[in-house]
């Protein structure tokens, strides 16, 4: 993803340099999350095809960032944090005739 635009305390992220697909704040006198209390789980993004997320796999690959992966049954899932531990989900849908 890209910055499409930049504010004080934030940005939205673009993957086709024209829409935004994920705002992101930074709240004044924001705390990091403590572990085993609540809040975000995970945000989710969904790919096209299945050669996008083979994709972003050799991305990380290259990059050195590790990744986890799922089979959901119904779609396949690449697992990561972010900086702040927030989990992040990639993901493509499988056609609804393979689905078990």
């Amino acid at each position: 993803m890209k910055v499409l635009e930049q504010i004080t305390n934030g940005a939205k992220l673009t993957a086709d340099g024209e829409n935004c697909i994920l705002s992101i704040e930074q709240p004044e006198n924001a705390k990091p999350k403590q572990k085993g209390t609540t809040g975000l789980y995970h945000f989710a993004l969904l790919v096209p095809r299945r050669s996008d997320l083979a994709n972003i796999v050799n991305h990380f690959i290259k990059k050195g960032i590790r990744i986890g992966s799922s089979d959901h049954l119904v779609s396949d899932a690449l697992h990561l944090n972010d900086p702040d531990g927030n989990g992040i989900e990639i993901f493509v849908d499988r056609d609804p005739s393979e689905w078990e």
